[in-house]
């Protein structure tokens, strides 16, 4: 099943509109949802967690990696996913994601101006492992409460 069909089953099995998901993750009309389900292209990675989140349901499942739809990260590891396509998009004029699903890996291209760098899968989860690892501290400096040593 693809992530267009995902998409479409989990909002049908919810009883919600293609209009309702639309407004649910920003989106004008319901013309965006219907791309996206009719065969999964113009999805921004951005939109893969608000789209899961709106379904009730994982980015995994989402995109196929996993059968379990209620496998729900904590609220640290959304933020840390949130987080890491903000500052990527900030960073960057460019994000590609591009996916094998032959080989079940996947690359990211981040490129600004003339620059461009890809990280394979390893190098992008432990960049985000990075950043989970370290949100709850950051959250706590913004508090004004002591980092964590866990």
């Amino acid at each position: 099943m693809e992530i267009g069909d995902r998409i479409r089953a989990k909002r049908e099995a919810l009883g919600m509109s293609q209009e309702e998901l639309a407004t649910k993750i920003g989106y004008k009309s319901r013309s965006s949802i219907n791309k996206i389900e009719k065969d999964g292209r113009g999805l921004p990675q951005s939109k893969i967690l608000l789209i899961a989140r709106a379904l009730e349901t994982t980015p995994d499942f989402l995109l196929g990696w996993s059968d379990d739809e209620t496998d729900f990260y904590p609220d640290e590891v959304l933020y840390g996913i949130n987080a890491m396509t903000s500052l990527l998009q900030y960073l960057y004029d460019d994000l590609d994601f591009h996916e094998y699903p032959l080989s079940e890996t996947f690359e990211v291209t981040l490129k600004k101006d003339s620059n461009e760098i890809t990280l394979n899968e390893l190098e992008y989860n432990l960049l985000f492992d990075f950043l989970c690892s370290n949100i709850p501290n950051y959250i706590n400096l913004i508090k004004g409460k002591t980092p964590t040593n866990d």
